[in-house]
């Protein structure tokens, strides 16, 4: 039961249950009755032709006076129950008339059948009848008219009643007693009614309570819904924004640790650039030098001073063996080729680095060729892997997939960085591409010392690292699982200690949609 501060208020809500439970089973007894009276109005017509006068005046075809009797005394015994159980059933009245109504059609039909014995468990089916209104009072009316009719027309008329010409004046409690003995039963059968309908009142109350608090649980819980929801939702966004930062802490850290083999990386054009630039300058002086007896020649041959013009082009012959002018000339094409080649190769560098330490929120969905990812990080990570392993190439004609370039970057940069340090010698990395139905795949094996089957299965969760402390975050490749599983795509790895380690990545083709 529902435990509340107003107890007065459920309780009422039990009894008006209860009530209205009652009034309805009351009114569907009189609708019941209505019927039933209606049935043996008919029905005692038909006694009155065909059984009362053999019952009464032996075998005889003529209407017997019990006809009118049937017809009119019956009608009026019905009038009065029908009216009332079609215009005010449920009414306490009502049922009382209609149980008074229901025994003194008993009483017509017992007369009219001469007293018979069979028409005297009418009277018994009534009280049966009666007791569906489950309401011991109305047995008492109904009591009382079988004990009066039985009473007078005993004493006066006993062959209307029992049957005989004559009967002992008290016959008539033995019907009596019969009739309060199926009362007992009858009344004891109304009041477990009574207490089963109160106690399904009391259940259906207390389930409708039950029920508007939990509506009202309900409504709050939506109120609560909703509110956590706008919470998860700033939440989220919260953790996406910390995300991104991580995600670019990662990235600066890549980049920390790969800062001095960049700069060594972009260093080495840079010297020969200088150097050849310095070679040109050298060479500028020389062919100025040149440039300047050409100018002093040009200007004595059109003053027509011969002799003077002679000695200069002499002078100019000795100046070009001593100079070597052919060999500049051909070495400066060279030493520009080279220039810009180192030029451009410093470009690619620092535009790979550039594309790779890009702030998340600039970074946008593009159709791209994992190969070209992969030779763009081979070049950011040069300087580290050239002194620990030779790196293989196995690359397949796979197809473009709509991705995010950055962030694929830093996963491979990871991925090789990581295979790089697993090498306490001089090893071999190989780079697989290929197309395995509707993903591209990937994979970057080392022939590094291997993961232990016993970390293998936390590799990817954050802050967890197989190496000496202050050497790793933890978060590389926590990170680059997260970036594969935004692509919606899967990673995988595969270890042997002592044997090296190998990661598969799978990539949706392009058309697939990508996590925002």
């Amino acid at each position: 039961m529902i435990v509340t501060n107003n107890k007065s208020d459920i309780r009422q809500r039990y009894d008006s249950f209860y009530q209205r439970s009652h009034v309805e089973i009351c009114r569907s007894t009189d609708r019941l009755f209505v019927k039933l009276m209606i049935f043996q109005w008919c029905f005692g017509i038909v006694m009155a032709v065909f059984v009362s006068p053999r019952t009464w005046i032996g075998e005889s075809s003529l209407v017997h006076i019990h006809v009118y009797a049937a017809i009119f005394l019956g009608a009026a015994i019905a009038a009065l129950p029908v009216v009332l159980g079609i215009l005010r059933p449920g009414e306490i009245y009502t049922r009382h008339v209609i149980a008074t109504g229901q025994m003194l059609y008993s009483a017509l039909l017992i007369h009219l059948t001469g007293g018979r014995i069979e028409t005297h468990f009418h009277v018994f089916g009534s009280l049966a009848f009666l007791a569906f209104y489950r309401d011991w009072k109305v047995l008492i009316p109904a009591t009382v008219v079988v004990a009066l009719d039985h009473m007078i027309r005993g004493i006066y008329w006993p062959q209307s009643v029992f049957g005989v010409l004559t009967a002992s004046p008290y016959r008539w409690i033995e019907h009596a007693a019969w009739v309060i003995f199926e009362d007992i039963f009858l009344i004891r059968s109304c009041l477990q009614s009574v207490r089963e309908m109160k106690q399904i009142a009391c259940s259906t109350v207390d389930l409708k309570i039950k029920n508007e608090e939990l509506a009202e649980r309900e409504v709050r819980l939506y109120e609560m819904n909703r509110t956590l929801d706008d919470k998860v939702r700033e939440r989220t966004a919260q953790l996406e924004e910390a995300l991104v930062r991580l995600v670019q802490s990662e990235k600066l850290a890549s980049i920390g640790h790969l800062a001095a083999g960049v700069a060594h990386e972009i260093n080495n054009p840079v010297g020969f650039v200088g150097g050849n630039i310095q070679t040109m300058g050298e060479y500028f002086d020389s062919l100025d030098q040149a440039v300047g007896l050409a100018e002093r020649l040009t200007s004595e041959v059109e003053a027509g001073q011969l002799e003077e013009a002679r000695k200069t082009a002499v002078e100019m012959d000795s100046l070009k063996e001593k100079l070597q002018i052919e060999y500049i000339r051909g070495d400066m094409k060279g030493l520009i080729q080279e220039s810009k080649d180192g030029v451009d190769r410093i470009r690619k560098i620092v535009l790979d680095l550039r594309s790779f330490s890009r702030e998340g929120s600039d970074e946008k969905q593009e159709l791209a060729r994992i190969e070209e990812i992969i030779r763009g990080v081979l070049r950011i990570v040069q300087s580290e892997v050239k002194y620990k392993a030779d790196v293989i190439e196995n690359f397949g004609e796979t197809p473009e997939i709509l991705c995010y370039p950055q962030k694929l970057s830093q996963v491979f940069v990871n991925l090789l960085v990581n295979a790089c340090q697993a090498m306490s010698e001089r090893g071999e990395i190989r780079i697989t591409t290929s197309t395995q139905g509707e993903k591209v795949c990937v994979e970057v094996s080392d022939s590094g010392k291997g993961i232990p089957a016993d970390k293998l299965s936390h590799i990817f969760d954050p802050f967890f690292t197989t190496k000496p402390v202050g050497e790793g975050t933890g978060l590389g490749l926590s990170v680059s699982y997260e970036i594969i599983k935004q692509h919606e795509g899967d990673m995988q790895v595969v270890s042997e200690v002592g044997k090296g380690t190998t990661f598969q990545i799978l990539l949706p083709v392009s058309g697939l949609s990508i996590k925002e």
